[in-house]
């Protein structure tokens, strides 16, 4: 069994979605004024247009499978299928694999370590699936491609769960079991699944189905509703692999299907256990108010001395890294304080005040300052330039 109504009417609405979380995901990215942040998005929409376009052409290929139509359901032979339906299939590599090297081009932007070598791994795929006959493209897509993709991302996700603030971390955690249930609804709407026809067609569109759910989600629902009850992490993370286990059970499943579900259960459990182990640690470590802060760099200090202000002023030092500034600056209006280009974006979407004179850095966003620096900033406005001259 190739396909029936129910499932080319699931995997339709599966488009929809890839294709409304791309634009959520674009749409974010581009109100979003730090380039960090806006690439970072950019790079999860063309993840999900990659895998819109992938099922697409995979579905326009099926129609091209030899077979029969009878008992609601289209009955197909894989291996009298033509040329038509090898293009078909080799877009659908084609597409999820450009999908996943503009996502991983967006992580090395901002996270030059890895030295582009993810996204040249992942060129170098694309370029082998395009050129090598269908039969060893494939081949290459399946045990190659795939498990390297489906590491890499599991990769970066795990790096921004461990570099996030503990309230943003369950997002990331959010994104990885998302991206699980899609690798796993991929795996079920493979072939040999298919021909085992024991897993009803339906459940493999509802399993990517939801793991897209999982993917938009944080872009909905705001963070501090993600890190209430650690145990419904736990049943998330682990559905994947309770899953795979299950498809295990299928006696005709082939040995390089068993193989490659055998690796996915492995990374599976391996970032699961690593994912969750960092959002123990850290809430373990915020309980005892020893949890480092990535961002402590970005924090105003409770007091900035005139003399940190006068060496900004005279030797044009960012206040708040120390480091020089030169090219593109900000400098504030009020005081002349200096800040680097860097500096001053992040202030501005943290606190959004000077650290000198407490002016705001950009007036089309709040000021988030504590309740005490906020009334000392009205007190000094109500009272006038005399009132901060009598100090």
């Amino acid at each position: 069994m190739v396909w029936d109504p129910l499932e080319r009417y699931l995997w339709g609405i599966v488009f929809a979605m890839l294709i409304v979380g791309a634009i959520l995901y674009f749409l974010r990215g581009k109100n979003r004024e730090n380039f960090n942040e806006r690439t970072i998005l950019f790079g999860f929409g063309f993840y999900f247009i990659g895998f819109a376009f992938a099922r697409f052409f995979y579905c326009l290929g099926d129609v091209f499978i030899p077979g029969i139509y009878m008992n609601n359901a289209f009955y197909g032979d894989y291996d009298k299928v033509k040329s038509s339906f090898e293009f078909f299939v080799r877009l659908n590599y084609i597409s999820r694999s450009i999908g996943i090297a503009l996502f991983l081009l967006a992580f090395e932007i901002n996270f030059k370590r890895t030295k582009y070598i993810l996204t040249t791994v992942q060129s170098i795929f694309i370029v082998l699936i395009i050129i090598l006959p269908f039969s060893l493209a494939r081949y290459v897509n399946h045990t190659f491609a795939v498990p390297f993709n489906f590491t890499a991302i599991c990769v970066i996700l795990y790096k921004y769960t461990k570099w996030s603030r503990l309230e943003l971390k369950p997002i990331s955690s959010f994104l990885f079991f998302g991206i699980c249930l899609m690798n796993l609804g991929l795996s079920l709407a493979g072939r040999d699944v298919k021909n085992a026809q024991i897993i009803p067609l339906y459940i493999a569109p509802i399993a990517f189905g939801l793991g897209v759910l999982f993917a938009i989600t944080p872009l909905i629902i705001k963070p501090k509703y993600f890190s209430r009850s650690l145990s419904f992490w736990v049943i998330i993370g682990f559905l994947p692999i309770l899953s795979s286990l299950i498809i295990l059970l299928i006696p005709t499943i082939t040995i390089l299907v068993i193989i490659r579900i055998l690796i996915y259960m492995t990374i599976w459990i391996l970032f699961s256990i690593l994912i969750l182990y960092q959002l123990c640690k850290d809430i373990k470590a915020q309980s005892k108010d020893t949890l480092p802060n990535i961002l402590e760099m970005f924090t105003k200090p409770q007091k900035v001395t005139e003399e940190e202000v006068s060496i900004s002023k005279e030797k044009k030092i960012c206040l708040v890294c120390k480091g020089k500034v030169g090219g593109i600056m900000f400098m504030c209006v009020s005081c002349g304080t200096f800040y680097c280009i860097k500096c001053s974006e992040a202030l501005s979407n943290l606190e959004n005040a000077c650290w000198a004179c407490n002016e705001v850095i950009d007036k089309s966003k709040p000021v988030r300052l504590n309740n005490s620096e906020e009334e000392k900033v009205l007190v000094e406005k109500e009272m006038g330039e005399g009132y901060k001259n009598s100090k």
